[in-house]
């Protein structure tokens, strides 16, 4: 990484560096393949929480912020500082009737050996399925996820990439899952335990 990085505005730096990160990442990805410390019995994919320090801002603060904007009177000259220690890009969201402020961790991971294949990060706001996307590539052969990756898009999106999908099933109000959806559902869940 022999770049120069003083002139590159902060943005700029965050996108080459992450671009860089990504490519050794990589790089890592290909050693452990190569030398078979990655199996061939398929991945896990999840994502968890992160908290983040709760942000004590203004009704209008926080209206701007969901617009994805900064409230101009933190960039002011003397509000410098104040700028530096807020967090514009966590947000809130709801999981098993708890709030959560902060972000999401979308993993994939290598069932065999449990190393983390690939990662990526979110505002806490957004769906685990939406970044499995981001997650899969065709080499995935196997692909084994909790509930929260049901859907047609998801099933399009393995179905494209020849992906078999083992996800967990849930059931519905009124329609409780039968004993093998249930069987099968916890051999899913417990794949990833060692």
């Amino acid at each position: 990484m022999q770049k120069q990085y003083g002139f590159l505005k902060k943005n700029s730096l965050k996108r080459e560096l992450k671009r860089e990160y990504q490519k050794l990442f990589e790089k890592f990805g290909k050693e452990l393949a190569k030398n078979n410390l990655i199996g061939k019995e398929g991945t896990i994919i999840d994502a968890t929480i992160v908290e983040a320090p709760i942000q004590h801002n203004s009704k209008d603060e926080n209206e701007q912020i969901k617009n994805g904007k900064i409230p101009e009177q933190w960039q002011e000259k003397q509000n410098k500082a104040k700028l530096s220690q807020k967090d514009c890009d966590a947000r809130w969201t709801k999981k098993h009737k708890r709030n959560y402020y902060g972000y999401k961790d979308h993993i994939k991971i290598d069932k065999k050996s449990k190393l983390i294949l690939k990662a990526t990060v979110t505002a806490a706001n957004v769906h685990d399925s939406r970044e499995l996307k981001n997650l899969v590539e065709r080499k995935d052969e196997r692909l084994y996820a909790d509930s929260a990756y049901i859907g047609e898009e998801i099933e399009g999106i393995l179905k494209a990439k020849g992906i078999e999908g083992q996800i967990c099933e849930r059931g519905a109000r009124g329609k409780p899952l039968t004993k093998k959806q249930k069987s099968v559902t916890e051999k899913i869940k417990n794949t990833g335990k060692s």
